[in-house]
This record gives structure tokens, C-alpha cells and sequence, in this order.
């Protein structure tokens, strides 16, 4: 089990000064290898929020990698101080009854529910399309009779 620092009192990063940044990120740094008696090298931004300055303080501080809450794949190591991250919160997993709820747990985890959503969008779209005339798609149908064919 690997543990990461997330700053020191979950101070929003891009919103305070270089000072406080660096105090948060060698605070927290430095109080969690005391404590588990072994280095640690991720940070986890609160909320996500970073930017480039943010971003080359975490490198000076010793950390080797951070991550982020933006969605997506992470494809390689190139951004490993922007890694991204399913952001989940303690209300994502709620049930029906307001209490924890596993199964809900693992429906946003996979994104169920966002991948539901891109389907519907899909479906819609392709709808929307088939029943365009100015994409050629729809199709007149005309029973050919034998005047019609010059045929008597």
C-alpha cells in the first residue's frame, strides 16, 4: 500500500501564495514520512486544482508524481504531475437510504452511468441523422406499376 500527501490542511493550491504552497506541500510531506517512518513521493492536489506553478513546486519538493481530478486515460508518464483520476467524493456512493452503498460505489467507479449517458447521446445523434433529408439517408418508396414502367 503506497500512502500520498494531499497538503497539509487541503488548501486549494492556485488560490494562495507561493509561500503557503510550499509550506503545505513540505508540511504534509514531512509530517507523513515521520510518521510512517518511509519516504513519500505522490501528492494528490485538493480538489485537483493545479497549475504550472503549482505543478513546479510539487517537483521541488520532492515529490515524483501528482494527480489531478481532470477525467480521461492516462496514456503515458509525460504529464506524471497531472495524472489523471476518477474524482469520487463520500456523496457518489450513497444509496437509496443516504447510507454507503457498494453497488453504487461500483457504478460510479466504472462510470456507468457517463458511459449511459455518452449511449443516449450517441443513439439520439444517429436519430437525428436518419431523419435528415439533406443526408440522403431517407428513402421514398413508390410502388412501380405496370403503366408506370410503360407497360400495358
Amino acid at each position: 500500500m503506497e500512502f500520498g500527501s494531499h497538503t497539509k490542511s487541503h488548501t486549494i493550491l492556485t488560490q494562495v501564495t507561493p509561500e503557503r504552497v510550499e509550506a503545505e506541500l513540505r508540511d504534509s510531506k514531512q509530517t507523513l514520512e515521520e510518521a510512517l517512518k518511509k519516504r513519500v513521493c505522490l501528492l494528490s492536489y485538493p480538489n485537483g486544482n493545479h497549475d504550472q506553478l503549482v505543478v513546479e513546486m510539487t517537483r521541488e519538493a520532492g515529490y515524483i508524481a501528482a494527480f489531478s481530478c481532470l477525467p480521461g486515460i492516462n496514456y503515458s508518464c509525460d504529464e506524471r504531475y497531472a495524472f489523471r483520476r476518477k474524482h469520487l467524493t463520500e456523496y457518489y456512493s450513497l444509496g437509496l437510504r443516504g447510507e454507503f452503498s457498494e453497488a453504487f460505489f461500483a457504478v460510479d467507479l466504472c462510470d456507468i452511468r457517463e458511459r449511459i449517458r455518452l449511449l443516449r447521446s450517441l443513439m439520439e445523434r444517429q436519430r437525428r441523422k436518419a431523419s435528415d433529408p439533406a443526408n440522403g439517408l431517407e428513402v421514398t418508396v413508390t410502388r412501380s406499376t405496370p403503366q408506370a414502367r410503360g407497360e400495358e
